[in-house]
């Protein structure tokens, strides 16, 4: 109950290897949050190979806290610890992190080595708000990082139509095409 954040895949195009959920706190392996945080808020992680060739990728999907900036702070701390125990493989990172690029939450991912995918991207669509709370907020603050030396973006885009002259949800998907280099 409470949080989930999944991560689909195509099961004719990759198996899965390994996966699970861990919780942005000092115990990520049990149910708990930061003191700063409003709610438990976790990522989760799917190790995934593709079968045409083998080759295996992480994707980590994760939701910061909405309300304190020391919270994200903190939760990203616990999120880059993690990434750092990923050597052997390229990484997607995915998720609503409820901060914007010149924040320190978004400072710490980067730190980890991921790139943000909007900036690295050989062609950008659009440079849309991913945030928009149905017409009242244009904020960036959902993001896919990736790992770049292993990763390249090709195309990068919001996915910002309306559906029936309205969103369909106070967020807008980012939507990315790579491939894994190597």
């Amino acid at each position: 109950s409470g949080e989930y954040n999944p991560i689909f895949y195509k099961k004719d195009v990759f198996d899965l290897i390994d996966s699970g959920t861990r919780w942005l706190s000092e115990t990520p392996n049990k149910v708990s949050k930061v003191d700063e945080s409003s709610l438990n808020r976790i990522y989760t992680f799917a190790l995934l190979q593709r079968k045409s060739d083998g080759k295996k990728i992480m994707v980590v999907n994760t939701h910061f806290d909405h309300t304190s900036a020391e919270a994200r702070e903190k939760q990203a701390k616990v999120l880059v610890e993690y990434l750092k125990t990923i050597t052997d493989y390229p990484i997607v990172l995915t998720g609503d992190f409820n901060c914007v690029a010149s924040s320190s939450a978004y400072s710490t991912i980067v730190s980890s080595g991921v790139s943000d995918s909007a900036g690295i991207a050989d062609k950008k669509l659009n440079n849309a708000a991913t945030f928009t709370n149905y017409g009242t907020s244009n904020k960036i603050i959902d993001f896919v990082f990736v790992s770049p030396k292993s990763i390249g973006v090709t195309t990068y885009q919001v996915c910002n139509e309306k559906i029936n002259d309205d969103f369909p949800s106070d967020h807008h998907p980012v939507l990315i095409k790579y491939a894994i280099l190597g």
